[in-house]
């Protein structure tokens, strides 16, 4: 990470901070969208609140006070979908603004992300408002349900943010007859693609955002699937909606005839990370030596498709190893154990999905080497010597 990025990132909560505090009736947040939305707004509900217990969960070394501190009961908020008239949706991660406010859950609902959208929308020769200086450079006749916005490929985000929100788009169809155009980003990867097939949305039903800056006659967008605002300890995102999102893709997977002998299953699983730039295990040969013996296969997810990603974890037993995006797979499980991984940084978002799922959990504390883990190969393989 280069020094004007680690200097923004410490800068970022501060100048959020700021925002937040000057910028009030200009931001149109979650809660006032759903209890005394603006003119030009409707709201349609759907869905009832999620109220979770969870535990302390087992751990070897010392838990983390991340998760510590989600210990005990929690609501996820039920969930809405709004149509919004005559918006401008702005920059690459579509930014949506309506009579001179901002719409925060275009932003994952935090100031901090707001600030990200702000930044790349001026990178990109955008303002980030709605102004007389720069006019739409295109017109959507609408209704437009984005999926598009701060951290859209991220394989973790984009399931619990993006994805999760077919069930939004089928409320607001359900309710108004109408079927919107969906957004996504432009140039997908291909899991988004498969990912957004096998959930349901025709492709023909989307279209790519070109990340400029266009007006809108009528936006759908829908509320957040979670707990918390942006945190850097972890979200709580709603585990009844990722349990509906897994099983619908893991239902069509499996019942579409899926080619099993395309790839290996095991009831067994470590996520290696050794294809990313950080939180990799630097003893892994010797981790995998031992696991080995109790029977693991070792997957390195970006090297599969997103179909084989789902096959591999629809049977697991056991899901094993360092914290990342990878470990998300475990929504395609019917009944597991996630043992996570640590080394400095922690965050606390898989144990409260797999603890709202019914999953079991065990968290390890492990040394660390620069922004990588050395794994507790002994106090890993003693916890194994328990299932």
């Amino acid at each position: 990470m280069g020094l004007p990025r680690r200097l923004y990132r410490r800068a970022r909560p501060s100048i959020a901070t700021i925002a937040q505090q000057t910028l009030d009736t200009r931001i149109v947040t979650r809660t006032r969208l759903f209890d005394n939305p603006p003119d030009d707004y409707t709201v349609y509900s759907f869905g009832t609140d999620e109220r979770y217990e969870f535990e302390r969960p087992r751990h070897v070394g010392d838990l983390p006070a991340v998760i510590e501190s989600k210990v005990g009961e929690c609501t996820v908020p039920a969930p809405f979908v709004v149509e919004i008239e005559d918006t401008t949706i702005i920059g690459p991660s579509a930014l949506v603004a309506a009579d001179g406010r901002i719409i925060l859950e275009s932003a994952l609902g935090g100031y901090e992300r707001l600030i990200d959208a702000s930044v790349r929308a001026l990178l990109a020769g955008q303002l980030p408002f709605e102004t007389r200086f720069q006019r739409p450079e295109d017109w959507y006749e609408g209704p437009l349900f984005p999926l598009v916005g701060p951290w859209t490929t991220d394989y973790y985000h984009w399931l619990t943010d993006y994805l999760v929100q077919v069930f939004a788009l089928e409320a607001y169809r359900e309710q108004t007859g109408t079927d919107p155009t969906v957004l996504i980003p432009a140039n997908p990867p291909g899991w988004l693609q498969d990912s957004l097939s096998l959930a349901g949305v025709d492709p023909d039903q989307t279209r790519e955002w070109p990340g400029n800056r266009v007006h809108c006659s009528r936006l759908v967008v829908g509320a957040l699937r979670r707990h918390t605002f942006s945190t850097s300890d972890g979200y709580i995102h709603s585990p009844a909606a990722m349990a509906r999102l897994g099983d619908r893709i893991r239902d069509v997977v499996l019942d579409d005839g899926y080619d099993t002998d395309a790839v290996t299953c095991s009831s067994r699983i470590y996520v290696s990370r050794a294809d990313a730039q950080d939180r990799r295990i630097r003893n892994e040969d010797a981790l995998m030596s031992m696991l080995n013996d109790y029977g693991f296969e070792r997957i390195v997810p970006g090297e599969h498709t997103f179909e084989e990603q789902v096959r591999q974890f629809s049977d697991a037993e056991i899901v094993l190893g360092p914290h990342g995006a990878g470990l998300t797979n475990a929504i395609f499980a019917t009944e597991t154990t996630l043992v996570e991984l640590f080394g400095s940084y922690q965050n606390a978002c898989f144990f409260t999905l797999a603890n709202g799922l019914g999953h079991g959990y065990v968290s390890v504390m492990c040394n660390s080497q620069g922004n990588d883990i050395v794994a507790d190969v002994s106090g890993i393989e003693s916890l194994l010597q328990d299932f």
